[in-house]
Formats: C-alpha cells, structure tokens, sequence
C-alpha cells in the first residue's frame, strides 16, 4: 500500500511538472549552459541561480544536467535542454567550490510535493569515496541495524550507487558481524521504481523527503536536498564543513528542521523519542 502510494504521488508530480511554470522564455534573455558538478553543489550554487534569473524574467533557455528537471518546477520544459552529468568531482573545482550565494532566495517545493501519503520514515545512505579517502559518512551495517531497531513506522531506503573502486556494498546481503536483516517493514527505492530513469529518482526522493515522518541520512548532496523542501532531517556527520556547524549549505528557507550529529547513538534517542511523541523533532530544534 505504502510503496503503491509513494509511486501514484511521484507519477502526480511527473504529469503536471510542466503546469508549475513560473516563467517564460524571454527572447532577449540568457542562454544558460550549467557546468557539471557534485549533485549537493547543483541544488545549492544552480538552482537559485536559474531561480533568481526566472523571477528578474531573464532566461531565454537552460542546459541543466539530465533527470534533473524536478528540482526546475519553476521553469517551462520547453526552455530546457538536458546533457550528461557525473554528479561527481567536477571538473572545474575552483567554480564548484567558489560559494555562490543569490540571496539566499530558494524556490519552494513543499506546495507541488506534499502529498497524503501514510506515516513512514526515509533513510538514504552513501557509500562511495570522500576527499579521496574511504567512505566516511556512510551508515554501516551496524548503524543501519540500529535505525531499523528503532523504527515504529515503516521505512523506504535508499543508497546512492557506490564508487565501482570499492567493490560490491550490498547491505542486503552483507553476512557475519555485519548482518543487516532486511525487514517487511523495510523497502527500498529500487522497490517502488523498478527500473525507471533519473527523472523519475529525483522526482520521488523530493516526494520522500518532503512527507516522511523523519528523514534520517549522512552529510552531502542528499542532506542538502532535504533541507531545502522542508523535511524534518537528522544527519550522521562525521567529517566536513557541516559537522563543524557551518551550515551554509542548509539554507532553512522553508521550515526544514535539522540536527546534526557525529555517532548513531543519537539517531537512535531521536527516533525513540519520535516515536513515542510526533512533534519531539519540532521541539529539539
């Protein structure tokens, strides 16, 4: 029923993208190409760019980075082009990590991706190289058998594809002191989408974002994405800017509600606590 649901509320989004339009091609406006980049520093330095140019009516058309036309409600399809992203390292690392800011004025994706849709909790994880090190912020098998401990909801997860480097990282099926049992209660986004395209990812991970009981995840692009809609987010953060509270990335425009913190010790009293009360996550912030 859940799964149904998430997927007819993800298709609803999907058939009338094109009707959330806030701006036309303007013949004398800029044709913006954007530069490849990591999917976090998309969300955080494109977005607002091309938002803030659809408000000022200054955008005759944009290439933006294939499946990734449902953060662009905002902007007619037909002014849209799409290539080829990595949604890794960029290749221009001085423009990536140059801090852009465009007023701080984000777009507001709650009105097009709240749905009704029953109570669950949203996990997303990644496992892939960090500053050329081995994965950090990652959940490892024992952290994620602590979340589904924990839960009194049922749960969608999701895991970012791994860096082919690293061999196989199959939580599914991980054995020894590492099992993790895969519940009933516990389905993944491959679950509900079988074998759709990007689009239709990216286009669902907003949907789970935004109406989750409680999203719980790891520092990166993800987390940037979650606190841009309006969730209510805890992130495992072990290494980078955002551990050491410098939270620019997270720009809290539409009432996203955060916590941060380096051990899943913590994630597992927020989770207690949100089960037993609904509304603890609005008080601890």
């Amino acid at each position: 029923m859940l799964l149904s649901t998430l997927f007819a509320a993800t298709q609803r989004v999907l058939n009338k993208l094109h009707l959330f339009a806030e701006c036309s091609s303007n013949p004398h406006g800029r044709v913006l190409p954007l530069w490849d980049a990591e999917f976090g520093y998309i969300l955080y330095q494109h977005v607002p760019l091309v938002y803030n140019l659809c408000r000022q009516k200054n955008i005759k058309k944009i290439s933006i980075c294939k499946g990734m036309s449902p953060f662009y409600y905002f902007i007619d399809p037909r002014m849209v082009d799409e290539h080829k992203c990595s949604f890794n390292q960029s290749p221009d690392l001085k423009k990536q990590h140059d801090v852009l800011k465009y007023n701080g004025i984000m777009p507001n994706y709650a009105p097009y991706y709240t749905d009704r849709i029953p109570p669950y909790f949203y996990i997303y994880n990644k496992h892939n190289r960090e500053w050329g090190k081995d994965p950090i912020n990652t959940l490892l098998p024992h952290d994620l058998k602590i979340i589904f401990d924990g839960l009194c909801s049922p749960a969608i997860y999701h895991r970012a594809e791994n860096d082919k480097s690293l061999g196989t990282y199959d939580e599914t099926h991980l054995s020894g002191d590492f099992e993790v049992a895969f519940s009933s209660n516990i389905s993944t986004t491959k679950d509900i989408l079988q074998h759709q395209g990007s689009r239709v990812m990216n286009a669902l991970q907003i949907v789970l974002a935004k109406n989750a009981r409680l999203v719980i995840g790891v520092q990166g692009g993800m987390a940037v994405m979650s606190s841009l809609i309006g969730a209510r987010l805890l992130v495992l953060c072990k290494a980078g800017s955002e551990c050491r509270r410098d939270y620019h990335f997270y720009p809290q425009t539409h009432n996203s509600t955060i916590i941060i913190t380096e051990n899943s010790d913590a994630i597992q009293r927020v989770l207690r606590h949100t089960c037993k009360k609904p509304s603890y996550f609005h008080a601890s912030r």
